[in-house]
């Protein structure tokens, strides 16, 4: 310690901590409470990773939890965790030992739950998934499998009338995010989306750290794969198809070698909401949904 060169005295404290605390096993996956009384209480959790994998911390305490704050050390050092609602709480990290410290400013009660993502087992896109958030401020993990190039819809199938506050994000193989949006009654889908990378995703719903609902929220949602077929198109000639998923888009192609006015006779509707374009090579035409 070194002083500044002032001549009023300066008063100072600190704490010098034993580098290997003892810590408390953590499983990971299950969830962990406790409390914290002072300012100098800390709680040291242990656990092992036998390879590289990216961990989700789930913060599963209500609202902006002020002087709770979550500390990893492990091979690479120490990377710390904001306990700011929705703050992107993801870890990569390497295989190794770690530990996880709470620490706090006053009197405070915590909960939270360390995911790793190698662990969640695969579903199979397609395949619709019932879920329950509850408490309603935690997080739900899913992982699947997709290829380089390959598309996909997010269907919000059905959501409880309670569920409130919820947003779903997916991230990439490397960790970073590919989309993150609030689910809303009016608008919950995340239209067609071309996933760049092979590997394993993990698509996370999360309640809001504000969520004080004390019923379960339910939700129905299913990763749909999509493809886009193409086919030719002679003029006068009546084509039939169908959109059997949502997402999915039908192309079909012609070549003119002169200029030409061209008709769209729609024979049959069913659903309004289809949208037809036409992409020549000077622009996209928005087409009428309705015959006529």
């Amino acid at each position: 310690f070194a002083g500044n060169g002032l001549e009023d005295p300066v008063d100072y404290s600190f704490v010098l901590e034993d580098d290997d605390p003892d810590t408390v096993p953590l499983p990971l996956g299950e969830t962990v409470s406790g409390s914290l009384a002072n300012v100098t209480d800390q709680i040291h959790y242990g656990f092992s990773l036998a390879e590289d994998t990216l961990l989700y911390l789930d913060d599963m305490n209500y609202g902006y939890t002020a002087g709770l704050w979550f500390t990893l050390s492990g091979p690479d050092g120490i990377a710390n965790y904001s306990t700011a609602p929705h703050s992107n709480s993801l870890f990569p990290v390497r295989a190794g030992d770690y530990r996880l410290t709470v620490a706090t400013y006053g009197d405070l009660d915590y909960k939270f739950r360390v995911m790793d993502f190698n662990s969640l087992p695969l579903f199979a896109p397609g395949t619709p998934i019932h879920g329950t958030l509850f408490p309603t401020n935690e997080t739900d993990l899913y992982r699947f499998h997709a290829n380089a190039e390959e598309r996909f819809y997010f269907d919000v199938v059905d959501l409880s009338e309670n569920a409130n506050g919820i947003y779903w994000r997916l991230i990439d193989p490397y960790g970073d995010e590919v989309f993150n949006r609030w689910v809303y009654e009016w608008i919950r889908d995340i239209d067609t989306t071309t996933l760049k990378y092979e590997g394993d995703y993990v698509l996370q719903i999360i309640g809001s750290a504000w969520n004080g609902i004390v019923d379960p929220m339910q939700y129905e949602i299913n990763v749909q794969p999509v493809s886009f077929s193409k086919e030719p198109l002679l003029f006068g000639e009546t084509i039939s198809g169908a959109i059997s998923v949502p997402g999915e888009q039908d192309h079909y192609s012609f070549t003119v070698t002169d200029s030409k006015i061209a008709y769209l006779d729609i024979l049959q509707l069913e659903h309004s909401w289809l949208n037809w374009s036409l992409v020549g090579p000077r622009e996209t035409t928005a087409l009428p949904t309705t015959d006529g």
